[in-house]
């Protein structure tokens, strides 16, 4: 049984291992993108800075015995309306990322439930998130959680 709950910013180092699986991840199909070379303090620092934010929450996924198997990082976003947009207040998932050994058993699913809910709770009613193309196992979860395409980044050399 795995259960979900909140995670400090001072317990930000829990989630280094899956931080570190996910960034391999990205190093290995950008390399001119991410790179690998950040120290573990430096990782830990990034994550302390972001989740002690006011505005965002992390979420983690513990087994019976403790070990954080999966973790998810969202903000809420709110935008004043401009001469071209309309104002809004979204829910924003930036990472999502479950041990490798435990893909595929749901644990991303509960995670992101469990954010909706928390959001839903805050008067949210909209999701966004974005991923790398690469990246399918992260665009069949978020799909799968009712998540579609909005809008499409292209890159190319010069």
């Amino acid at each position: 049984m795995v259960k979900i709950v909140g995670l400090q910013a001072e317990d930000a180092s829990r989630l280094l291992p899956l931080l570190s699986q996910v960034q391999a991840m990205h190093v290995r199909a950008h390399p001119d993108i991410f790179h690998d070379d950040a120290s573990e303090t430096e990782r830990e620092g990034f994550l302390r800075g972001f989740i002690s934010r006011d505005d965002v929450t992390a979420l983690v996924a513990i087994t019976e015995e403790g070990y954080v198997i999966g973790y998810l990082i969202y903000e809420i976003q709110a935008r004043d309306a401009s001469s071209l947009k309309s104002a809004f207040q979204v829910g924003f998932l930036h990472h999502i990322a479950v041990d490798e050994t435990r893909r595929g058993q749901g644990v991303g699913s509960e995670l992101i439930m469990e954010m909706k809910t928390r959001l839903r709770a805050t008067g949210i009613s909209k999701l966004r998130s974005e991923h790398f193309a690469f990246n399918t196992q992260s665009a069949a979860l978020l799909q799968s959680a009712g998540l579609s395409p909005l809008r499409i980044t292209v890159e190319g050399d010069l």
